[in-house]
């Protein structure tokens, strides 16, 4: 069924995605049940996505009762993306792709920590509202802690899930 060409009102569509956060946290509860008597890292993954993608769902059909459609089509891309990232992550059974797509957030840290000491040789003043960025040096600690942690993981699931991955196998592809 075409979703967007049926014949159901605007309301009718509305009370249909209205339900769809309940449906969704069901779901969850039953990967979160999983969990609890696996070490599936795909599991966690997934749990974590089909969190977002319940705020995400809340968040969708208040901005459709409010009118504001820019706010629907950007959460309606996200929970496109959502969806497409469980999909990637669930064609390896191996959990790599899980693992990467974890990695994937070590990533964005560093690039987001890389641009505020950018900001701090400009002398810009919005380097000065987070103080443990407020230094060139704090900004090199906190690349340091990332990638600690990062090795950290990386020994952990090796020691305890048996799971090697390579630094090649850390890069998500993009979704274009």
């Amino acid at each position: 069924m075409d979703f967007v060409k049926t014949t159901l009102t605007t309301k009718e569509k509305l009370n249909f995605l209205k339900v769809l956060p309940g449906y969704a946290e069901g779901r969850l509860n039953q990967i979160n049940n999983k969990i609890n008597s696996s070490n599936n890292i795909q599991l966690h993954v997934v749990l974590q996505i089909g969190i977002a993608i319940s705020q995400y769902l809340k968040s969708l059909v208040a901005s459709l009762e409010l009118g504001n459609i820019i706010a629907a089509n950007v959460l309606f891309r996200s929970l496109v993306e959502s969806f497409i990232n469980i999909e990637y992550i669930m064609q390896d059974d191996t959990q790599k792709r899980a693992i990467a797509f974890l990695f994937e957030d070590f990533k964005i840290q560093r690039i987001n920590i890389e641009t505020f000491k950018n900001l701090i040789l400009t002398k810009t003043s919005e380097a000065e509202q987070i103080t443990e960025l407020s230094t060139k040096e704090k900004c090199e600690t906190q690349i340091k802690k990332i990638e600690k942690y990062k090795k950290d993981i990386l020994s952990t699931l090796k020691n305890n899930f048996n799971i090697e991955v390579r630094e090649s196998e850390l890069r998500i592809p993009s979704i274009e």
